[in-house]
Formats: C-alpha cells, sequence, structure tokens
C-alpha cells in the first residue's frame, strides 16, 4: 500500500520495542536475502493481524520493497543518508545507549489526522515559500469547510508520545477536530488535528535510556528499511486522473452498493408557496445537474429561498427524510417556513461522483499492486513452513 513518507517515518517512531532473542532461524529467502524468525515476529507483535499466515504477505511485500530500493540505489541518495542520521540521533542520539527493564505506564493514543507537504533536506528559500503558499490556501478551504477534508490527508492511532517533537507541541494547541495552521518539521510543512484519545496501559521499553547493542542495530535496520521503502514510495507515487476513476467505477460498478438508501436532488427552503412554485418553474427550465449551479447564480429569487443541494442518505438531513422518505419529523426554518424537494431516489451510485472517495482509494491501490506485482516476480520467495508452524503470534517464547 502506497504511504506518504510522513506516515511510514511514523511507523517507524512506534517501533520502540524490544526485538525477542529467538536465534537465527531462517523463516523465509527473498531472492538471495534470509529473513530470520526473530525478525518476522517482531513485526508481527506490533501488527493489528494477529495471525502468522495472514500477516505474511505484508511482510514479504514490505521487504520485497526494501530490496527493490537497494537494488535502485535508493539507499545511496543524499536525501536518504542524511535522513537516516535525522532519526538515528531521534531514536539514539549521541551516546550509545544501555539496556532498562520494561516499565508500567499508562499510554495515551491519538487519533491524527494530517495533511503534509514534505520537503528537501536542503531546500531553498522559493522552495519553502511556494510549500508555504499551497499549505496556506489549503488551510484556508478547509478551515471554511471542515467537511471537505474527507479524502484528503492521511489518520491514523499513534501513542502520543511517539510523534515528532513539533507534532505534539502544536496538538498540545488544538481543541478536538480543529485544523492547526501551517507548521514545519524536519520532514516538512504540515496540516493537522486530532479527532479522538484514549489512555490504555501496558509495558513499554524507555527509548531515552536504551537497549543492548545487538537489540539497537536491529532496531537501526528497521529504520534504514522504512526509509527505504519511504524513499520507493515518493519515487512510485500512483495517481488516478478523472478518466481512470470513471473507467475503474465501470469495470467494477457491481462492488459499489448502498446499505441504506439515497436521494440526489435539492432541498428548497422559500418564503411562501408562491415563491416555491415560481422557483420549481424555473428550475424545470434546467437539467438537475445544473441546478446547484444555477441556484447559486443571483437572480430575481435569490432572496426568495435557501437551498441544500447533494446527494442525501437517509437519517442525514430531516427535510429528505419526511419528504421523500415519509419517516421522522423536521421543524421549519423561521424565515423560510415552506420546505418542498426536487430530485430522485437512487438505487445505486449512478457515476463514480457518487462515490468518489472509495473509488479513488480503490483505484490507487489497483495501481500499487499492479507495479509491485511486476516488482515480485524479480525476486523468489521460499518460505520454511515448518518454522511459520512454530511462530509466536504475541511476539515471545
Amino acid at each position: 500500500m502506497p504511504r506518504r513518507l510522513l506516515g511510514i517515518l511514523i511507523f517507524l517512531l512506534v517501533s520502540v520495542f524490544v526485538a525477542r532473542a529467538q536465534g537465527d532461524i531462517v523463516l523465509l529467502r527473498i531472492g538471495n536475502e534470509s529473513v530470520c524468525k526473530s525478525e518476522f515476529e517482531y513485526y508481527l507483535s506490533r501488527s493489528s493481524i494477529e495471525e502468522p499466515r495472514e500477516f505474511l504477505p505484508y511482510f514479504v511485500e514490505y521487504k520485497v520493497k526494501v530490496f527493490y530500493a537497494k537494488e535502485l540505489g535508493l539507499d545511496t541518495l543524499p536525501d536518504f543518508l542524511a535522513q537516516k542520521q535525522y532519526y538515528r540521533q531521534t531514536l539514539f542520539g549521541e551516546n550509545r545507549p544501555h539496556q532498562v527493564e520494561p516499565v508500567e505506564r499508562e499510554k495515551e493514543w491519538i487519533k491524527v489526522w494530517h495533511l503534509t507537504k514534505t520537503l528537501k533536506q536542503h531546500a531553498g528559500k522559493v522552495e519553502e515559500r511556494q510549500a508555504k503558499a499551497y499549505m496556506d490556501s489549503i488551510y484556508s478551504t478547509l478551515n471554511a469547510d471542515v467537511e471537505n477534508r474527507q479524502g484528503k490527508g492521511e489518520t491514523f492511532w499513534i501513542p502520543k508520545h511517539y510523534l515528532l517533537p513539533e507534532w505534539i507541541k502544536t496538538l498540545e494547541g488544538l481543541e478536538k477536530g480543529c485544523i492547526s495552521q501551517p507548521f514545519y518539521s524536519p520532514l516538512g510543512i504540515h496540516l493537522i488535528a486530532w479527532e479522538e484519545k484514549q489512555t490504555v496501559e501496558g509495558k513499554q521499553t524507555q527509548l531515552d535510556s536504551s537497549e543492548k547493542t545487538t537489540d539497537a542495530e536491529l532496531r537501526i535496520k528497521e529504520m534504514e528499511e522504512a526509509l527505504l521503502v519511504a524513499t520507493l514510495a515518493m519515487k512510485h507515487t500512483v495517481s488516478c486522473t478523472e478518466a481512470d476513476l470513471e473507467t475503474f467505477f465501470v469495470k467494477h460498478r457491481s462492488e459499489y452498493h448502498w446499505e441504506l438508501p439515497h436521494y440526489r436532488g435539492v432541498v428548497l427552503h422559500c418564503r411562501d408557496k408562491k415563491k416555491a412554485k415560481a422557483l420549481k418553474k424555473y428550475l424545470k427550465r434546467y437539467e438537475a445537474r445544473q441546478w446547484e449551479e444555477v441556484l447559486n447564480t443571483p437572480s430575481v429569487l435569490s432572496d426568495s429561498y435557501q437551498a441544500e443541494c447533494g446527494l442525501f442518505q437517509i437519517g442525514k438531513n430531516p427535510y429528505v427524510d419526511k419528504l421523500v422518505f415519509k419517516c421522522g419529523s423536521y421543524e421549519p426554518l423561521e424565515d423560510y417556513p415552506y420546505t418542498f424537494v426536487m430530485g430522485k431516489k437512487l438505487k445505486g451510485p449512478e457515476t463514480y461522483h457518487d462515490v468518489r472517495d472509495k473509488v479513488k482509494e480503490d483505484c490507487l491501490k489497483s495501481k500499487e499492486k499492479a507495479w509491485i506485482d511486476v516488482v515480485k516476480q524479480k525476486y523468489k520467495v521460499e518460505i520454511n513452513e515448518e518454522v511459520l508452524k512454530t511462530v509466536n503470534n504475541s511476539g515471545s517464547n
């Protein structure tokens, strides 16, 4: 699955658990590289997937990306080397850490939304100004219409203290759901917001002291591989045009359906029945797809109504529920007490626009899978089934 650089680096910072000493038992080989059982269990213990066989395909795909990135020489790029050095210092500091025991503590998890524009390590002033202007415009748009945030950026759960310091400082000054103003970190320029918080208890390993040399080296390896996959994702960013989305929807139309009824049209609140009749007659001159544009264009009727245009799901709009689906009730608007609707019920999405976010997500996944399938053919994968049977999905013996 493609991920933005920041998302993968945050995933990297979450890796604070010490790998269990399982010995160098080879679980699988990818090309000429061997992967040990202990490393697989290390990743499995932090995954939301509990079953080893279910997790294995994701792990293999991740490793294939690592080997492919090395083959392309991405581990020699100046930006990669600079980022690796930065995160090595972030994780371990300047001095070699020493072993500490796990401690019991409460962890505050936070559900964070972010939109990030990455910048090179040594970006020039012009590039920084352009990035800032771009994020300022995005901030203005989203701040004026929070609902428009859906389908933009990324959302994830993470322990709060694993975030970058710049993120933590910004989040502490935000109320729930509010979007931050653009701010910088070593990774680029960001907009962030928090949606939920949850406190849980559990064991974790203190990072500010640190681990045995062998464990630290394993984490350094993980860090480097995460950066490689991030760099590869940046080099192979997939995108979908509007034509791609339409083609994908037509091909996979049967996969998109609604559990609940929908209605496409407009809800009109008028001053009186006379104005409503005139407005209805006026709109009938145009096709339904033009109504929103017509209603937003100044006319002699502009001060006689309020309009809501769009696709309405049952249970989301009291006026549509009552007037179309014949359920519920509503309170008339004080200044526009007469309400009527124009449009039609839909059994399912008619075009990709009706389910655009989902179609875009699926189209991107399809394109990502297509190129990674080609890469997988470059590497022979051999799995030791007997060793796989002994994998401990709790991450310990």
